[in-house]
Protein backbone atom coordinates (compact mmCIF):
# COMPACT_ATOMS: atom_id res chain seq x y z
CA UNK A 1 0.00 0.00 0.00
CA UNK A 2 1.32 3.14 -1.13
CA UNK A 3 1.01 5.74 1.91
CA UNK A 4 0.35 9.61 1.77
CA UNK A 5 3.84 10.97 3.57
CA UNK A 6 2.28 13.81 5.29
CA UNK A 7 1.23 11.41 7.47
CA UNK A 8 4.51 10.67 8.94
CA UNK A 9 6.44 13.34 7.82
CA UNK A 10 4.41 16.25 9.41
CA UNK A 11 1.80 13.94 11.45
CA UNK A 12 3.12 11.81 13.12
CA UNK A 13 6.39 13.16 14.29
CA UNK A 14 4.72 16.32 15.25
CA UNK A 15 1.98 13.83 17.37
CA UNK A 16 5.03 12.48 18.82
CA UNK A 17 6.60 15.54 20.18
CA UNK A 18 3.32 15.80 22.37
CA UNK A 19 1.58 18.65 21.07
CA UNK A 20 -1.49 17.23 22.61
CA UNK A 21 -2.09 16.80 26.36
CA UNK A 22 -4.59 16.48 29.16
CA UNK A 23 -4.90 17.56 32.92
CA UNK A 24 -6.85 15.83 35.49
CA UNK A 25 -10.29 17.63 36.51
CA UNK A 26 -11.81 17.67 39.75
CA UNK A 27 -15.52 18.69 40.26
CA UNK A 28 -15.96 20.99 43.01
CA UNK A 29 -19.62 21.36 42.59
CA UNK A 30 -22.15 20.98 40.04
CA UNK A 31 -25.96 20.26 39.67
CA UNK A 32 -25.69 16.76 38.48
CA UNK A 33 -28.47 15.81 40.98
CA UNK A 34 -30.92 17.48 39.43
CA UNK A 35 -33.19 17.18 36.27
CA UNK A 36 -31.42 19.64 34.21
CA UNK A 37 -30.81 20.04 30.47
CA UNK A 38 -26.76 19.63 29.32
CA UNK A 39 -27.26 23.69 28.20
CA UNK A 40 -27.89 24.26 31.58
CA UNK A 41 -25.45 21.72 33.71
CA UNK A 42 -23.40 24.11 36.11
CA UNK A 43 -19.34 22.88 36.78
CA UNK A 44 -17.15 24.30 39.16
CA UNK A 45 -13.99 22.39 39.10
CA UNK A 46 -10.13 22.99 39.20
CA UNK A 47 -7.09 21.12 37.90
CA UNK A 48 -5.56 19.20 40.01
CA UNK A 49 -1.71 19.97 41.21
CA UNK A 50 1.02 18.27 42.03
CA UNK A 51 1.29 18.94 45.90
CA UNK A 52 5.08 18.75 46.35
CA UNK A 53 6.54 20.13 42.91
CA UNK A 54 6.37 23.93 42.31
CA UNK A 55 6.78 25.61 38.73
CA UNK A 56 8.84 28.79 38.09
CA UNK A 57 6.05 30.90 39.82
CA UNK A 58 6.67 28.95 42.92
CA UNK A 59 2.86 27.08 42.04
CA UNK A 60 1.92 23.97 42.55
CA UNK A 61 2.72 21.99 39.12
CA UNK A 62 -0.61 20.75 37.00
CA UNK A 63 -0.59 17.59 36.50
CA UNK A 64 -1.01 16.24 33.02
CA UNK A 65 -1.23 12.84 30.56
CA UNK A 66 -0.49 12.81 27.31
CA UNK A 67 -2.01 11.88 24.38
CA UNK A 68 1.03 9.67 23.23
CA UNK A 69 0.50 7.47 27.06
CA UNK A 70 -3.13 6.88 26.43
CA UNK A 71 -3.21 6.40 22.75
CA UNK A 72 -0.08 4.43 22.30
CA UNK A 73 -1.48 1.53 20.56
CA UNK A 74 -2.30 4.10 17.80
CA UNK A 75 1.18 5.39 17.26
CA UNK A 76 2.65 2.22 17.70
CA UNK A 77 0.76 1.05 14.78
CA UNK A 78 1.52 4.41 12.40
CA UNK A 79 5.21 3.71 13.52
CA UNK A 80 5.54 0.27 12.54
CA UNK A 81 3.89 0.81 9.12
CA UNK A 82 6.39 3.70 8.68
CA UNK A 83 9.08 1.24 9.20
CA UNK A 84 7.66 -1.75 7.58
CA UNK A 85 6.78 -2.50 3.96
CA UNK A 86 5.14 -5.70 5.09
CA UNK A 87 3.48 -4.53 8.09
CA UNK A 88 0.09 -3.92 6.66
CA UNK A 89 -0.66 -7.43 5.51
CA UNK A 90 -0.43 -8.95 8.55
CA UNK A 91 -3.48 -6.16 10.26
CA UNK A 92 -7.09 -7.46 10.74
CA UNK A 93 -9.50 -6.22 8.39
CA UNK A 94 -10.64 -3.44 10.75
CA UNK A 95 -7.68 -2.25 11.15
CA UNK A 96 -6.61 -2.31 7.17
CA UNK A 97 -10.16 -0.43 7.10
CA UNK A 98 -8.65 2.32 9.06
CA UNK A 99 -5.50 2.92 7.80
CA UNK A 100 -6.80 2.55 4.57
CA UNK A 101 -9.67 5.57 5.46
CA UNK A 102 -6.47 7.70 6.78
CA UNK A 103 -4.84 7.69 3.63
CA UNK A 104 -7.88 8.23 1.37
CA UNK A 105 -8.56 11.51 3.72
CA UNK A 106 -4.88 12.74 3.29
CA UNK A 107 -5.10 11.64 -0.29
CA UNK A 108 -8.04 13.82 -1.15
CA UNK A 109 -7.40 16.36 2.06
CA UNK A 110 -7.67 19.13 -0.79
CA UNK A 111 -11.09 18.39 -1.61
CA UNK A 112 -11.93 18.35 1.80
CA UNK A 113 -10.17 21.59 2.91
CA UNK A 114 -11.88 23.97 -0.56
CA UNK A 115 -15.33 22.56 1.01
CA UNK A 116 -14.89 23.62 4.64
CA UNK A 117 -13.68 26.92 3.38
CA UNK A 118 -16.58 27.62 1.12
CA UNK A 119 -18.83 26.88 4.04
CA UNK A 120 -17.10 28.69 6.42
CA UNK A 121 -16.20 31.98 4.02
CA UNK A 122 -19.74 32.46 3.21
CA UNK A 123 -21.39 35.41 4.44
CA UNK A 124 -24.18 34.26 6.87
CA UNK A 125 -23.17 30.82 8.34
CA UNK A 126 -25.29 29.45 11.19
CA UNK A 127 -23.86 26.84 13.74
CA UNK A 128 -25.88 24.22 11.70
CA UNK A 129 -23.82 25.14 8.65
CA UNK A 130 -20.85 24.52 10.24
CA UNK A 131 -21.77 21.49 12.68
CA UNK A 132 -23.14 19.79 8.75
CA UNK A 133 -20.06 21.05 7.18
CA UNK A 134 -17.29 19.85 9.77
CA UNK A 135 -19.04 16.59 9.99
CA UNK A 136 -19.82 15.63 6.46
CA UNK A 137 -16.03 17.31 5.24
CA UNK A 138 -14.20 16.71 8.05
CA UNK A 139 -14.86 14.41 11.31
CA UNK A 140 -16.80 12.24 9.09
CA UNK A 141 -14.24 11.67 6.45
CA UNK A 142 -11.77 10.37 9.96
CA UNK A 143 -14.26 8.48 11.48
CA UNK A 144 -15.19 4.67 11.06
CA UNK A 145 -17.79 4.00 8.65
CA UNK A 146 -18.05 7.35 7.58
CA UNK A 147 -21.54 6.71 10.04
CA UNK A 148 -23.31 10.26 11.96
CA UNK A 149 -26.47 11.26 13.14
CA UNK A 150 -27.32 15.10 13.68
CA UNK A 151 -29.96 16.43 16.25
CA UNK A 152 -33.26 16.44 14.78
CA UNK A 153 -34.22 19.53 15.95
CA UNK A 154 -32.26 21.33 13.03
CA UNK A 155 -32.60 20.61 9.77
CA UNK A 156 -30.51 21.64 6.71
CA UNK A 157 -27.85 20.32 3.70
CA UNK A 158 -23.72 21.43 3.48
CA UNK A 159 -23.77 24.57 2.02
CA UNK A 160 -20.59 23.80 0.38
CA UNK A 161 -22.33 22.95 -3.19
CA UNK A 162 -22.15 19.14 -2.66
CA UNK A 163 -25.87 19.00 -1.51
CA UNK A 164 -25.27 16.41 1.13
CA UNK A 165 -28.52 16.05 3.78
CA UNK A 166 -27.47 14.33 6.97
CA UNK A 167 -29.35 11.85 8.82
CA UNK A 168 -31.29 13.99 11.32
CA UNK A 169 -32.51 11.96 14.06
CA UNK A 170 -33.04 11.90 18.01
CA UNK A 171 -29.37 12.28 19.52
CA UNK A 172 -31.05 12.87 23.24
CA UNK A 173 -29.04 10.78 25.71
CA UNK A 174 -29.41 10.98 29.47
CA UNK A 175 -32.55 10.75 31.78
CA UNK A 176 -35.35 13.41 32.94
CA UNK A 177 -34.33 13.47 36.61
CA UNK A 178 -30.54 14.14 36.03
CA UNK A 179 -28.45 15.55 33.26
CA UNK A 180 -29.82 15.25 29.67
CA UNK A 181 -30.38 16.55 26.58
CA UNK A 182 -29.41 16.59 22.47
CA UNK A 183 -26.16 15.90 21.26
CA UNK A 184 -25.10 17.96 18.19
CA UNK A 185 -23.70 15.28 16.39
CA UNK A 186 -23.00 11.32 17.25
CA UNK A 187 -20.35 9.29 15.02
CA UNK A 188 -20.92 5.75 15.78
CA UNK A 189 -19.72 2.31 13.88
CA UNK A 190 -19.91 -1.39 14.47
CA UNK A 191 -16.59 -2.05 12.53
CA UNK A 192 -14.10 -4.09 14.14
CA UNK A 193 -14.03 -3.66 17.88
CA UNK A 194 -16.67 -2.26 20.51
CA UNK A 195 -18.70 0.75 19.81
CA UNK A 196 -16.92 3.40 18.64
CA UNK A 197 -19.32 6.24 19.41
CA UNK A 198 -18.35 9.85 20.09
CA UNK A 199 -20.16 12.65 20.94
CA UNK A 200 -19.26 15.78 19.25
CA UNK A 201 -20.14 19.90 20.23
CA UNK A 202 -19.61 22.31 17.86
CA UNK A 203 -19.01 25.95 18.48
CA UNK A 204 -18.93 28.90 15.91
CA UNK A 205 -15.76 30.70 17.77
CA UNK A 206 -13.32 30.37 20.48
CA UNK A 207 -12.74 32.69 23.58
CA UNK A 208 -9.49 33.84 24.48
CA UNK A 209 -8.45 31.13 27.95
CA UNK A 210 -5.26 32.82 29.23
CA UNK A 211 -3.09 35.93 28.67
CA UNK A 212 -0.47 36.21 26.14
CA UNK A 213 2.17 36.09 28.39
CA UNK A 214 1.14 33.42 30.11
CA UNK A 215 3.77 30.11 29.74
CA UNK A 216 3.12 27.05 27.71
CA UNK A 217 2.86 25.07 30.75
CA UNK A 218 -0.36 27.22 32.25
CA UNK A 219 -1.42 27.52 28.60
CA UNK A 220 -2.33 23.32 28.57
CA UNK A 221 -4.82 23.85 31.04
CA UNK A 222 -8.48 23.99 30.09
CA UNK A 223 -10.57 27.44 29.79
CA UNK A 224 -10.61 29.13 33.34
CA UNK A 225 -12.94 32.39 34.02
CA UNK A 226 -9.83 35.01 34.20
CA UNK A 227 -9.08 36.89 37.27
CA UNK A 228 -7.61 39.93 37.63
CA UNK A 229 -4.13 38.23 38.87
CA UNK A 230 -4.11 35.75 36.27
CA UNK A 231 -5.31 32.84 38.29
CA UNK A 232 -6.81 29.98 36.31
CA UNK A 233 -7.32 27.95 39.05
CA UNK A 234 -11.46 27.04 38.62
CA UNK A 235 -14.01 27.77 36.70
CA UNK A 236 -17.96 28.39 38.00
CA UNK A 237 -19.71 29.32 34.49
CA UNK A 238 -23.16 28.50 33.71
CA UNK A 239 -25.24 29.34 31.01
CA UNK A 240 -28.78 29.76 29.10
CA UNK A 241 -31.09 26.79 27.14
CA UNK A 242 -30.35 27.45 23.84
CA UNK A 243 -30.45 24.80 21.24
CA UNK A 244 -27.83 25.10 17.94
CA UNK A 245 -30.45 26.30 15.72
CA UNK A 246 -31.37 29.25 18.22
CA UNK A 247 -27.60 31.04 19.19
CA UNK A 248 -24.15 30.61 18.47
CA UNK A 249 -21.78 29.13 22.06
CA UNK A 250 -18.97 30.57 22.66
CA UNK A 251 -16.69 27.85 23.58
CA UNK A 252 -16.12 28.83 27.33
CA UNK A 253 -19.76 28.25 27.98
CA UNK A 254 -19.54 25.29 25.72
CA UNK A 255 -16.77 23.58 27.48
CA UNK A 256 -19.41 23.16 30.84
CA UNK A 257 -22.18 21.50 28.70
CA UNK A 258 -19.24 19.46 26.84
CA UNK A 259 -18.41 18.11 30.61
CA UNK A 260 -21.56 17.56 31.61
CA UNK A 261 -22.03 15.83 28.15
CA UNK A 262 -18.89 13.31 28.53
CA UNK A 263 -19.61 11.96 31.94
CA UNK A 264 -22.90 11.23 30.76
CA UNK A 265 -22.24 9.64 27.67
CA UNK A 266 -19.27 7.71 28.88
CA UNK A 267 -21.26 6.28 31.71
CA UNK A 268 -24.05 5.71 28.86
CA UNK A 269 -21.28 3.85 26.93
CA UNK A 270 -20.27 1.99 29.86
CA UNK A 271 -23.95 0.55 30.35
CA UNK A 272 -24.16 -0.55 26.60
CA UNK A 273 -20.49 -1.86 26.88
CA UNK A 274 -20.07 -3.63 30.09
CA UNK A 275 -17.46 -5.69 28.74
CA UNK A 276 -15.14 -2.94 26.97
CA UNK A 277 -11.20 -3.44 27.68
CA UNK A 278 -11.54 0.41 29.23
CA UNK A 279 -14.16 2.84 30.10
CA UNK A 280 -12.10 6.04 29.35
CA UNK A 281 -14.37 7.55 26.57
CA UNK A 282 -13.76 10.77 24.33
CA UNK A 283 -15.82 13.43 23.31
CA UNK A 284 -14.85 16.78 20.65
CA UNK A 285 -15.43 20.33 21.22
CA UNK A 286 -14.99 21.71 17.58
CA UNK A 287 -14.94 25.20 15.99
CA UNK A 288 -13.99 25.88 12.55
CA UNK A 289 -10.32 27.00 14.07
CA UNK A 290 -9.31 24.66 16.90
CA UNK A 291 -10.55 21.52 18.61
CA UNK A 292 -10.59 20.30 22.37
CA UNK A 293 -10.88 16.93 23.41
CA UNK A 294 -12.48 15.74 26.85
CA UNK A 295 -12.60 11.97 28.44
CA UNK A 296 -14.01 10.57 31.07
CA UNK A 297 -13.41 7.42 32.61
CA UNK A 298 -16.41 5.94 33.95
CA UNK A 299 -14.94 2.73 35.40
CA UNK A 300 -12.18 5.05 38.05
CA UNK A 301 -14.28 8.18 37.85
CA UNK A 302 -11.33 10.48 36.05
CA UNK A 303 -12.01 13.31 34.14
CA UNK A 304 -9.53 14.70 31.66
CA UNK A 305 -9.40 17.72 29.46
CA UNK A 306 -7.01 18.76 26.36
CA UNK A 307 -5.12 21.65 25.96
CA UNK A 308 -6.50 23.31 22.57
CA UNK A 309 -4.92 22.81 19.34
CA UNK A 310 -5.81 24.27 15.93
CA UNK A 311 -7.46 23.13 12.93
CA UNK A 312 -5.77 24.92 10.38
CA UNK A 313 -2.18 26.25 9.88
CA UNK A 314 -3.00 29.93 10.66
CA UNK A 315 -0.84 31.54 7.06
CA UNK A 316 -1.53 28.59 4.75
CA UNK A 317 -5.03 27.69 5.82
CA UNK A 318 -4.51 24.11 5.36
CA UNK A 319 -5.75 21.26 7.67
CA UNK A 320 -3.11 20.26 10.04
CA UNK A 321 -1.60 16.76 9.49
CA UNK A 322 -0.92 16.53 13.31
CA UNK A 323 -4.40 17.46 14.16
CA UNK A 324 -5.96 15.33 11.56
CA UNK A 325 -3.98 12.02 13.34
CA UNK A 326 -5.08 13.10 16.65
CA UNK A 327 -8.92 13.19 15.42
CA UNK A 328 -8.25 9.96 13.96
CA UNK A 329 -7.19 7.87 16.62
CA UNK A 330 -10.14 9.57 19.33
CA UNK A 331 -12.68 8.01 16.75
CA UNK A 332 -11.09 4.83 16.84
CA UNK A 333 -10.54 4.85 20.78
CA UNK A 334 -11.45 1.36 21.07
CA UNK A 335 -8.53 0.56 18.76
CA UNK A 336 -6.39 2.48 20.01
CA UNK A 337 -6.95 4.22 23.63
CA UNK A 338 -5.35 1.93 25.82
CA UNK A 339 -6.91 3.36 28.68
CA UNK A 340 -5.52 5.18 31.95
CA UNK A 341 -1.80 4.12 32.54
CA UNK A 342 -1.28 1.71 34.79
CA UNK A 343 1.07 3.30 36.97
CA UNK A 344 -1.07 5.77 38.08
CA UNK A 345 -4.11 3.16 39.32
CA UNK A 346 -2.33 2.32 42.63
CA UNK A 347 -2.96 6.50 43.53
CA UNK A 348 -6.19 6.56 41.30
CA UNK A 349 -7.74 8.63 44.50
CA UNK A 350 -5.61 11.24 43.94
CA UNK A 351 -6.75 11.80 40.27
CA UNK A 352 -10.50 11.60 40.75
CA UNK A 353 -12.94 13.86 39.75
CA UNK A 354 -15.73 13.09 42.99
CA UNK A 355 -18.65 13.19 39.99
CA UNK A 356 -19.43 10.01 41.91
CA UNK A 357 -19.81 11.30 45.32
CA UNK A 358 -21.51 14.41 44.19
CA UNK A 359 -24.44 12.17 42.08
CA UNK A 360 -24.42 10.60 45.13
CA UNK A 361 -28.39 10.78 45.39
CA UNK A 362 -28.68 9.92 42.11
CA UNK A 363 -26.12 7.31 41.14
CA UNK A 364 -28.51 4.64 40.47
CA UNK A 365 -30.02 6.35 37.39
CA UNK A 366 -26.67 7.17 36.24
CA UNK A 367 -24.92 4.33 36.75
CA UNK A 368 -28.15 1.35 35.44
CA UNK A 369 -31.39 4.28 33.64
CA UNK A 370 -29.40 6.31 31.42
CA UNK A 371 -30.74 6.09 27.96
CA UNK A 372 -29.80 6.75 24.23
CA UNK A 373 -31.87 7.91 20.67
CA UNK A 374 -34.28 10.17 23.37
CA UNK A 375 -36.39 12.18 21.13
CA UNK A 376 -37.82 14.42 23.78
CA UNK A 377 -37.05 14.38 27.72
CA UNK A 378 -40.93 14.86 29.97
CA UNK A 379 -40.56 18.01 32.36
CA UNK A 380 -40.03 16.99 35.72
CA UNK A 381 -41.50 20.11 38.34
CA UNK A 382 -39.93 20.21 41.06
CA UNK A 383 -41.22 23.58 42.07
CA UNK A 384 -44.17 24.29 44.29
CA UNK A 385 -47.52 25.78 42.91
CA UNK A 386 -48.25 28.87 45.47
CA UNK A 387 -52.04 28.72 43.94
CA UNK A 388 -52.68 24.89 44.33
CA UNK A 389 -50.06 23.04 46.10
CA UNK A 390 -51.27 24.35 50.09
CA UNK A 391 -54.24 22.07 49.19
CA UNK A 392 -52.29 19.15 49.99
CA UNK A 393 -49.86 19.88 53.15
CA UNK A 394 -49.69 17.65 56.19
CA UNK A 395 -50.15 19.80 59.19
CA UNK A 396 -46.99 19.27 61.63
CA UNK A 397 -47.89 21.86 64.13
Amino acid sequence: MEYQKRIFDEGLRNVKNNVLKFVLLKIEHCNANDSVNFSDAYLKYKVIRDEIGVDKHNKAKILSLRFTTLFRNGLKLLSDLENSDTKFETLELYEKTAIQLLNDFFKNVDHHEESLQKVFSRNSVSETDLTIGLAEHLLGRLAPGHEYIVNHKVKGKCKCGCGVEPKFESTGIGHEAVWHGHIDVIFSSRLGPPSSDVAVKTVDRWEQDVHPDEDEEQTSTPGKKRKRDGDFEESNISHGDKSIAEVKHTSSGARQQTLAQTIVFSLLQKQKHPDSKNFLVPNILISPEEVQIVMYDAEYDVLLCSNIIKLFDPVAYCLIPETMIILWMVFHYPMFCTGLPFQILPMIHEYRSHFKELAEAKWDIYSKSLRSCVSGFPVIDEEIDYRTDFLYTKNIC
